[in-house]
């Protein structure tokens, strides 16, 4: 693929390089032509040599966009193979949350407010970059939830990347409460940022999302976003509350 791309750069190159010699003959003939005809040369010669001069540049022109198009063409071949890789890996990592939480590793009680402090700091440099910050709306006592803490705190730190890349110098909110079921906490990861159309679900867009989803219901709890583009993005899931 990187050859390909070398040859398309060269012939670009060469094709702009003529064009502009030609450009230069011809715009050189066409003001002697008015001005002054070369001496001992007639009028068949200086048209045989301005036509030469144009199809020179027409070829130009067809190498251009025959560039530009295995350019593109290139970039829509890397563009499927990388989504199908990401798809792969999404699909590998969801499997693999769903085995860990059925083999029952790492289930405990989980203190949810001390979680959401330790996630943002985790990726503060992920923040510091896109310069945002995030706010905290965690009561200190919170019920204690029944879960896997290391895939729980995957989903609030995917949740808090996908809002950092989504908004650019903002806010993040990171709040929670018990939910109005009894029996489960509810947690929300809020940004103001560009959003997404409902119909990007389920894309690699939103891969992220799929993990999420897949993480917290292996977790018997439930996921719900919403968003709108250009509206920011709101992504709410709960957890049930541990029984010590």
């Amino acid at each position: 693929m990187r050859k390909v791309l070398i040859v398309i750069v060269v012939v670009l190159i060469m094709g702009t390089l003529t064009g502009c010699a030609a450009m230069d003959e011809v715009t050189s003939f066409m003001a002697n032509r008015f001005d002054e005809i070369p001496e001992g040369m007639s009028d068949s010669q200086l048209s045989w040599i301005i036509m030469v001069e144009i199809t020179l540049v027409v070829i130009f022109l067809l190498l251009l966009i025959f560039s530009i198009a295995m350019f593109s063409r290139v970039k829509r071949t890397e563009s499927k193979k990388r989504d199908a890789a990401n798809l792969e890996r999404v699909l590998k990592m969801e499997n693999e949350m769903i085995d860990r939480f059925h083999r029952k590793q790492g289930v405990e009680p989980i203190d949810l407010s001390q979680l959401a402090n330790e996630v943002p700091k985790s990726y503060r440099a992920v923040l510091i970059k896109n310069k945002n910050d995030v706010t905290l709306e965690v009561p200190e006592k919170l019920p204690l939830v029944l879960g896997d803490k290391v895939m729980l705190a995957n989903v609030l730190a995917n949740l808090v990347i996908n809002a950092s890349k989504s908004v650019k110098r903002g806010m993040i909110t990171i709040s929670a409460s018990e939910s109005d079921d009894k029996g489960f906490v509810k947690v929300t990861v809020s940004d103001k940022g560009k959003g997404f159309s409902p119909d990007k679900l389920g894309t690699d867009s939103s891969s992220g999302l799929n993990v999420c989803k897949t993480s917290i219901e292996a977790n018997g709890g439930t996921i719900a976003i919403e968003s709108k583009e250009g509206n920011g993005t709101q992504v709410t899931f709960t957890v049930p509350v541990s029984a010590e």
